[in-house]
């Protein structure tokens, strides 16, 4: 018997005979597979919030001391004066986050609500959950990653990518995706913060968002401010960024219905080229050293292909 609620579903005999028992309607019955689909995602979303608080409540914040050197030097009148020489790679200024390229309200726009929105967007638009081969899942790969490709995703994809998966309609496979995303999220925001905190490297805008102080060689700004003025190693702008649109560009390329290899090849780049953007702007605001941004935007990305695949592929 098939379930009116959910296509393709098919129920068992032992399952008909408990519905007419308990005087259920076979159509109202929520299949096991799909609690577990909302399982996942409060699962997730519950890993997400710990991921938020844990870090720097567990771990500390590493206070690293102020690199400074007090010198004494004459004047032309041969009068001894203090000088206080600091670490110039931590003299740029600093621009207020209101103010950056990308505030914290655009990267969760672009890390959190854009991923979910193409997501759930593509769904209604095509059909996904079919299988692989079925799909010329291989043909889409090849596509876009070349055979010759080394890189960690396109080496992911082609072990996972011949991976058969059928799902009870197309809502099922985004409940899937969905959570399969908020855990990428999770796992991304809990390295990188907890990175942070552990390394406390300074940002390069370090003197002036702390407001370093040559008289008391301490600095005056509040104590939040003075905390986030450490958390420089990994970015998470980067990091963040990255894992969105990496996973998006997967999703993309993996249910896409377009045929022509040059439209997979934009699709697939367009998004992980705005991670790309949004990762140098960090560099460009002063808010990130170089190593920062490429660091974030590697666990972003390793965090994206591993979530797609055993999460969602699997």
């Amino acid at each position: 018997m098939e379930c009116g609620l959910y296509p393709g579903r098919v129920w068992s005999g032992r399952q008909e005979k408990l519905a007419k028992c308990r005087n259920i309607s076979l159509s109202c019955v929520m299949p096991k597979e799909v609690l577990m689909e909302y399982v996942m995602i409060i699962g997730a979303l519950i890993y997400t919030l710990l991921a938020l608080l844990l870090p720097e409540a567990i771990i500390g914040l590493t206070i690293r001391p102020i690199p400074y050197e007090v010198i004494n030097t004459l004047d032309e009148e041969g009068n001894r004066i203090k000088t206080t020489l600091k670490d110039f790679t931590l003299m740029n200024s600093y621009i207020k986050d209101s103010d950056v390229t990308f505030s914290g309200v655009w990267l969760i726009i672009i890390g959190f609500f854009l991923p979910l929105a193409i997501i759930v967007g593509l769904t209604a638009l095509v059909q996904p959950g079919i299988s692989g081969d079925e799909m010329g899942i291989d043909d889409d790969i090849d596509a876009v990653l070349p055979s010759t490709s080394s890189s960690s995703v396109s080496s992911l994809l082609r072990t996972s990518k011949r991976r058969r998966r059928t799902r009870s309609n197309k809502w099922s496979d985004t409940r899937i995706a969905c959570s399969a995303f908020l855990f990428a999220c999770a796992t991304t925001l809990l390295v990188t913060d907890t990175v942070k905190v552990y390394v406390g490297r300074l940002r390069p805008n370090f003197y002036s968002m702390c407001e370093f102080d040559d008289d008391s060689l301490e600095c005056t700004a509040d104590v939040s401010q003075q905390h986030e003025a450490r958390k420089s190693f990994p970015s998470g702008h980067s990091s963040i960024s990255m894992n969105g649109m990496l996973f998006v560009s997967l999703y993309i390329v993996y249910n896409s219905p377009l045929k022509s290899p040059f439209a997979k090849y934009f699709f697939f780049l367009a998004p992980v080229a705005l991670a790309v953007f949004v990762a140098a702007s960090r560099v460009h605001d002063n808010w990130h050293h170089p190593s920062d941004v490429l660091c974030g935007a590697l666990i972003g990305g390793f965090s994206a292909a591993g979530c797609f695949v055993n999460f969602y592929l699997a």
